[in-house]
């Protein structure tokens, strides 16, 4: 009858092993490794195992095997099972190989390919260029899945009998015309194959290029690495592209794993080549984190941009052509905000501007600057983290959201400064050519977390509804061995749209995954991550991506997530949960009343309403007649603004009138005595 029942399958070092014909009979192995069995052409012998109780494939250096697609091992690849598979012939070589040869042997399945059309037939023709990275959906009346294009454009999927829609779903605007860019498939028993080719074209033949930086730590008086990745998924080759990285003023530029050029003042640039339809790579910098001069807990950020950063796409007829950049200074006793406009165009509106001190709106007015005009102004170093925020005009070009921040600038009434808040707000990355990382150094950590970022306002984690979120996933191996294979499992809160999900850099390769319809996973195969007690350094690694929210996130949503880590076959180890909440209007604003100990003594107070006010607002005096009141009003830099005074009156009434909207400092006497000082926000 043959064998039926092993454990752990391994048939290894066989040189004329040329069949596997006596394992035809098996149905039940938990483990199966077929390695260095040089005269091996084909494991189609194995097709009677049962996938439910495989729980991991090894196929390595098989130097003629080519056919692997059995239906267990296609139904194990395909449900994301661990898997390590290489050096074996073509067709066989890589779990991508497998699972594009899966189609012709599970019983029903979608299949086709994604192509940029060079003669526009809307037919995969050998001229054609196949694009990898496309997510295609799959619907029918009950369930959505989904596949990924691999490298050479095609995808292929199982499902069951029905009538399905399939959509390709590109990664930006610049593919403008897919043929067809939804079609339908009916399955029958008849019919158990099918598939839609998707041919694309564009009048826009521009590269589209993409960035992402971080570390997955960043330790005083240590090495840090920064990985950096880039991406081509534009409709032209990228040429002479090369990034520029601009390290932390506390950081000392140690070694890269490509060439640099240093341009001064923490500024590097890498050459890149060329970088074709489709292409992505990698490179690493090695960073020294200055001990003498920071603290632990202190922000360090490193800035990528890749060029060419063209966007390639037509400017809106409502540009007016201006182009506001923002900056900040720290000179000492004072921060210095400016404001300019580098466009080619005087802005035709005024536009707001918004400067944040720790959590909080300080300040809050509107500027207009034709091009090549700036704005500054200054404000009293405290020691507080500062924020300052401007809009762009309709119509600009791109994503860009001007905004600069500077922490640790003086010192508050006890010597010490204020960190934690960089990351409550958004960074200027809203280009796809640029990426800021910001982090706090760090001393111990938990090596299997979750990060998140933005992280939001406040104990609720507060963003608006159309934040995007950008993940970190780290792991380490703290076993007691090398681990082969590292499996992510990711299920997307329901209040993100996995279909904008972008895998971003990561510490070492992986191939991307969508299971179900919510699931994202990253698998990281052979990839021999040493465990912490042999190589502490070596035992870590991480991943990152951005996602979107749905259009119709309601305020009051509440979007959570962690990640499944699977180390081999071992049982997944769960990470923290991150949160944020949906909300609008959620940022407060600085205002205040401070009465000295010897009035509030006497009980005397002063009551200032509303505040903020944009027509007028009321100072009034309780617990005390007063027979004469005086207000002066300054600027945050001291300059007195204003002078008011009334006789036998408990109150005084400020109106706007001219004041330009801000925060201003006020100080309210009687005829004896001074009564409060404090913030007036005038919007």
């Amino acid at each position: 009858m043959g064998l039926e029942t092993v454990i752990n399958l391994s048939i290894q070092g066989n040189s004329t092993l040329n069949s596997l014909e006596g394992f035809s009979n098996l149905n039940y192995v938990e483990s199966l490794t077929i390695s260095s069995n040089n005269s091996l052409t084909s494991l189609s012998a194995l097709d009677g195992i049962d996938e439910e109780f495989l729980d991991i494939v090894y196929i390595l250096g098989n130097g003629a095997l080519s056919v692997c697609s059995t239906e267990s091992i296609c139904n194990h690849l395909i449900n994301n099972g661990a898997a390590l598979v290489t050096n074996n012939a073509e067709g066989c070589s890589t779990i991508t190989e497998i699972i594009q040869s899966c189609a012709s042997i599970w019983e029903y399945a979608i299949e086709g390919n994604v192509f940029m059309e060079i003669d526009n037939n809307c037919h995969f023709d050998t001229l054609d260029i196949g694009l990898s990275d496309w997510i295609i959906k799959v619907q029918n009346e009950l369930d959505t899945y989904y596949a990924y294009t691999y490298d050479d454009g095609k995808y292929v999927t199982p499902v069951d009998t029905g009538m399905y829609t399939i959509t390709a779903i590109p990664p930006n605007s610049l593919w403008e015309d897919i043929c067809f860019e939804t079609d339908t498939v009916l399955l029958t028993t008849f019919n158990p194959r099918d598939g839609v080719d998707f041919g694309v074209t564009t009048s826009t033949f521009c590269p589209f290029l993409e960035v992402d930086v971080t570390s997955p730590i960043v330790r005083r008086c240590f090495n840090s690495s920064y990985y950096v990745r880039y991406c081509n998924s534009g409709t032209a080759t990228a040429e002479n592209a090369y990034v520029e990285v601009q390290l932390d003023p506390y950081f000392t530029f140690v070694s890269a794993t490509i060439d640099e050029i240093d341009l001064g003042d923490n500024l590097y640039s890498f050459d890149l080549g060329n970088i074709d339809i489709g292409e992505c790579s990698n490179f690493r910098i090695e960073v020294y984190v200055d001990c003498d001069s920071t603290e632990l807990g202190q922000t360090h950020c490193v800035e990528a941009h890749i060029f060419p950063d063209s966007l390639c796409t037509p400017v809106l007829p409502l540009w007016d052509g201006s182009s506001i950049q923002v900056d900040a200074q720290c000179l000492g006793d004072s921060i210095e905000f400016t404001i300019e406009n580098v466009g080619i165009g005087d802005m035709s509106d005024s536009l707001e501007y918004v400067i944040i001190e720790e959590d909080l709106i300080f300040q809050r007015a509107n500027f207009q600057l034709d091009s090549g005009d700036n704005i500054k102004f200054q404000k009293q170093a405290n020691g507080l983290f500062h924020r300052l925020e401007a809009q762009q005009s309709p119509g600009h070009p791109g994503n860009s959201t001007p905004a600069v921040f500077v922490e640790g600038c003086g010192t508050n009434s006890d010597g010490e400064i204020s960190m934690g808040f960089v990351n409550y707000f958004l960074l200027n990355e809203g280009d796809a050519f640029v990426s800021i990382d910001c982090q706090e150094n760090v001393g111990s950590y938990d090596p299997n977390d979750k990060q998140v970022f933005p992280v939001g306002y406040g104990a609720p984690h507060y963003i608006t509804d159309s934040t995007d979120l950008e993940y970190l996933i780290r792991f380490q191996n703290t076993g007691t061995d090398t681990a082969f294979n590292i499996v992510i499992r990711d299920t997307i809160d329901p209040h993100l749209n996995i279909e904008t999900l972008r895998p971003g850099v990561a510490s070492h390769s992986y191939r991307y995954d969508i299971e179900g319809s919510n699931i994202a996973v990253f698998h990281f195969e052979d990839i021999m991550l040493p465990d912490s007690n042999v190589n502490e350094a070596a035992s870590h690694g991480f991943v990152k991506f951005k996602i979107e929210q749905k259009d119709n996130d309601h305020i009051g949503a509440h979007i959570t997530n962690n990640a499944a880590i699977y180390f081999d076959f071992n049982e997944p180890i769960i990470t923290n949960t991150v949160h944020h909440t949906v909300s609008k209007g959620f940022m407060g604003v600085v205002t205040s009343v401070i009465t000295p100990p010897e009035v509030a003594e006497a009980g005397i107070s002063v009551n200032v309403f509303p505040n903020p006010f944009d027509e007028h607002t009321r100072f009034e005096v309780q617990g005390e007649t007063v027979q004469e009141l005086h207000l002066n009003l300054y600027d945050t830099m001291g300059r007195e603004v204003l002078q008011q005074n009334v006789q036998h009156q408990q109150y005084i009434t400020l109106y706007k009138n001219n004041l330009t909207p801000g925060v201003y400092i006020f100080r309210l006497m009687d005829e004896k005595q001074q009564l409060a000082t404090g913030k007036l926000v005038i919007q």
